[in-house]
């Protein structure tokens, strides 16, 4: 299954969640439901870092949010594969994005080893979405320490 047919029978690609976290996905109609929620994990992770008093209730709609993508994945694709860790992936994900974008948008110097272990994260987590994604769509086992 190639993965613009993926994106639209069962899960989008690391890059669909990687723009929607950025707002370049995420809002149009037709867009991916799991899509949508990235990019509201994405919006709630930001408004941690400018609004820390409101840390509780953000915290509270993302574990909405990280349930909703679960049920969504229960429901439609793969009720007894690795749904629960789906919901989980996409808020790791925005979070280390939103993290690594906080540094680099920082108004003073960040380390440059800082900088690179936060995208490192990233990268990282993309991967194991990529993995996560062919688990549940496809069936495949997921490397021992991947996901």
């Amino acid at each position: 299954m190639d993965a613009g047919n993926r994106s639209q029978c069962g899960l989008p690609d690391w890059h669909e969640l990687s723009a929607a976290i950025r707002y370049v996905a995420g809002d149009r109609p037709g867009d991916h439901l799991i899509t949508k929620w990235a990019r509201a994990l994405g919006h709630l992770h930001r408004t941690r870092y400018i609004d820390p008093g409101r840390t509780a209730d953000v915290d509270h709609l993302r574990a909405e949010l990280v349930t909703l993508i679960n049920q969504w994945v229960t429901t439609h694709l793969a009720p007894a594969t690795r749904a629960a860790d789906v919901g989980p992936a996409a808020d790791a994900l925005a979070a280390a994005y939103i993290d690594a974008e906080v540094l680099l948008l920082a108004p003073n110097e960040v380390p440059q080893d800082d900088l690179h272990a936060a995208w490192s994260q990233v990268g990282y987590l993309a991967t194991q979405w990529a993995d996560l994604v062919a688990a549940v769509v496809d069936g495949q086992q997921c490397p021992p320490g991947r996901c």
